[in-house]
């Protein structure tokens, strides 16, 4: 099951384990949110840490964000109105460069262990207006703020699938990969493009390797649906799409062997109990803006905190709570 998100409810809860890993000048890609009409964001206003493994950001430490001119000019230091965790997106004021790189620089993040979805919420948040002067603004703005939330969820049992999304030169050729079943065993697959040649395109299989050998004129939706009728491709229940926004018109380019990313097990609560190991769960809250589905706010609760007692993973109803701030004392326990 792929883990989807409904307006206005928790979309994930992610238990992360063992001490936070450094983050050191890790690659970030644009969040484009330009497609949607009613949105007030530029192109080149939002950006997240590429890899999704790496974007639970442990908030004990402060990230540093920085970015480069064209790609190629020295690294400054970004200062941003907002920076959404778990999600790892930052918000800029003013829009930077088509061809400008970010990156961050420095911080800590948690890593997931496991995954549970959610059947149903409620969801109790307050708000409050506040006048933030946005980065490389000279007038102060008035915006949302969460002010303090409590949300009572469902779980259900949940996996998340494993991804992976090609970043080619050129237009139109980006391809996603997604191991539909879901589970850490989609982590094992990998995806190799090889140098476009003159033979025709084919998609082979060894064990869980999958090779793309496109034609100098195979296009990225040929490829797809290519791809797509394999049928050693489909006993490893993979799947390719377009990325959004792209028509596939465009020619692939070479890619190294790379493994799809991001593929968790269900939680078992049963597990998550008592103070022994350094566990954390991570609740994500969305809701609707301007027909923008955008985090609202989130929790982390060490294992020491959790304390679940039964005898199987379904149907374990948690309680969320917090006021003031992104961390500011939450707590879960069964109901």
């Amino acid at each position: 099951m792929v883990l989807g998100i409904t307006v206005g409810r928790v979309a994930a809860l992610r238990v992360c384990s063992g001490a936070p890993q450094d983050l050191t000048d890790e690659a970030m890609s644009e969040v484009d949110l330009s497609a949607d009409p009613s949105s007030y964001r530029p192109r080149y206003t939002v950006y997240e840490i590429t890899d999704p493994d790496k974007r639970n950001l442990d908030d004990s430490t402060v990230p540093v964000f920085q970015y480069s001119a064209g790609g190629t000019g020295a690294w400054t230091t970004l200062t941003t109105q907002k920076v959404e965790y778990p999600d790892c997106r930052i918000y800029l004021a003013t829009a930077l460069g088509s061809a400008d790189t970010v990156r961050c620089h420095s911080g800590k993040h948690i890593v997931p262990a496991s995954v549970t979805g959610v059947k149903d919420i409620s969801f109790d948040g307050g708000w409050d207006n506040e006048r933030i002067m946005f980065l490389r603004d000279t007038a102060k703005t008035t915006v949302m703020k969460q002010k303090e939330w409590s949300a009572t969820a469902n779980t259900v049992m949940v996996k998340a699938c494993a991804t992976l999304t090609t970043d080619m030169a050129g237009a139109n050729n980006d391809i996603v990969f997604t191991h539909a079943t879901g589970g850490t065993s989609g982590n094992d697959i990998t995806i190799t493009i090889e140098a476009p040649g003159a033979g025709d395109l084919a998609i082979t299989v060894s064990g869980t390797d999958i090779t793309i050998s496109p034609n100098t004129t195979s296009t990225a939706k040929e490829v797809i649906e290519a791809f797509n009728r394999a049928g050693m491709v489909q006993d490893l229940n993979v799947r390719a799409e377009l990325k959004s926004g792209e028509t596939g018109a465009g020619t692939l380019a070479a890619m190294s062997q790379t493994p799809l990313a991001g593929g968790l097990e269900p939680t078992d609560w049963t597990e998550i109990t008592g103070s022994a190991g350094a566990i954390t769960a991570v609740a994500e809250f969305y809701a609707d803006y301007d027909n923008d589905i955008r985090w609202v706010d989130y929790c982390q609760v060490t294992r020491s905190s959790i304390n679940i007692v039964g005898d199987g993973i379904n149907d374990v109803t948690l309680t969320f709570e917090s006021r003031g701030g992104k961390n500011c004392g939450p707590f879960l326990r069964k109901q």
